[in-house]
């Protein structure tokens, strides 16, 4: 069984040319390193919270650092 993580993290995103970095909350069963790669989910709610539905640019976002973590549950079926 996995675990479900509630984490507070620190991401980067570009509009533009300037960067910018934003305090944000992801729950995930992935460890944080894995998240960019396959949480496609939790990548598209950050997206959209960052950049909105009507931006037509490049949406890149890099997660900086992971300020903390805590276990809020576990995966009932692993089919992984």
């Amino acid at each position: 069984m996995k675990p479900i993580n509630y984490l507070e993290a620190v991401l980067s995103y570009k509009k533009g040319k300037e960067s910018f970095k934003k305090k944000i909350w992801i729950v995930t069963k992935y460890p944080p390193h894995e998240i960019l790669l396959k949480d496609t989910k939790t990548i598209q709610r950050l997206k959209e919270e960052v950049y909105g539905k009507n931006y037509k640019g490049i949406k890149s976002i890099i997660i900086l650092e992971v300020l903390n973590s805590k276990i809020v549950g576990y995966e009932n079926n692993s089919n992984e």
